[in-house]
């Protein structure tokens, strides 16, 4: 780690800001850091964050049920705020002065994004199963793929950003869900 500050305490080490220190395969990353252990559990692993990441967009959903656009803006707000609240995203996405973390998240992400994209495959079809499964895949692809883009480049609030990702794919989205599959040529 390289010195200075380190979090919102200002310590100069991550144990001292409260993070816990996993040890990892012997390579260019021989640590990876996780949030601190809470109320006696232990340190959250990246597995464990991703599903946290996914129950929250999934409760959002069910919350919305009977407005699709609605769920979707909840889901993906919800997301993008969980992601940029959490000290482990945080960290993963600061340059420690050897590249940072994030080419760990971005070159080894499949198994991630392929277990998120089932899950919100499984979300939309359990809510509004009219869409074709080929159309609720690449929606679900696409979803996951701007949120994690988002989260490693936020541009605008999670809340503006996921109304704006929402307008946009709106006109898409209503055409799927009532069956309509793709626009006439």
């Amino acid at each position: 780690m390289r010195s200075g500050s380190c979090g919102a305490t200002g310590s100069s080490t991550p144990a001292a800001s409260g993070l816990a220190i996993a040890p990892g395969p012997t390579s260019r990353w021989p640590r990876l850091p996780l949030p601190p252990a809470s109320a006696g559990r232990p340190s959250t692993t990246n597995s464990e964050a991703a599903t946290r990441f996914l129950d929250a967009v999934e409760q959002a959903i069910d919350e919305h049920s009977r407005d699709p656009l609605a769920a979707l803006t909840a889901a993906l707000e919800g997301f993008l705020t969980i992601a940029h609240d959490d000290p482990l995203v945080r960290l993963l996405l600061t340059d420690d002065g050897m590249a940072g973390l994030l080419p760990l998240v971005t070159t080894q992400r499949r198994p991630i994004l392929n277990s998120a994209r089932r899950r919100l495959v499984e979300a939309i079809d359990a809510h509004w199963p009219g869409a074709a499964a080929r159309d609720l895949d690449a929606l679900a692809d696409a979803l996951v793929r701007l949120a994690i883009s988002h989260v490693a480049a936020p541009h605008l609030p999670p809340a503006q950003t996921a109304a704006s990702i929402t307008r946009l794919l709106a006109p898409a989205i209503e055409r799927m869900l009532k069956g309509g599959g793709e626009p006439a040529a």
